[in-house]
């Protein structure tokens, strides 16, 4: 498990560290904005919920990107990221 500082440190840099970050943030958006999507729509097509999950992912994986000067570390990196893909 990453720290905050590693998250950050990882996002902000390039190559191979910055890909695995990426990688790896995108698939816990996605479980998250699945959750959410269940949650608030009950059980449709798994294939619509799990195509909105991943658009979902991508919107906030963006967001999060263009937000990271933002993220203040008064919670777990994750957490905060968590919110861009339920807000989604």
């Amino acid at each position: 498990m990453r720290t905050n500082d590693e998250w950050i440190g990882a996002l902000r840099g390039d190559g191979d560290a910055q890909a695995a970050a990426l990688h790896e943030l995108r698939g816990i958006l996605v479980r998250a904005a699945r959750f959410a999507l269940q949650r608030r729509l009950g059980r449709v097509g798994s294939l619509d919920v799990d195509q909105l999950a991943e658009d979902c992912a991508q919107n906030a994986l963006m967001a999060i990107l263009d937000r990271l000067a933002d993220f203040r570390g008064d919670s777990r990196f994750t957490t905060w990221a968590y919110k861009f893909a339920i807000n989604m």
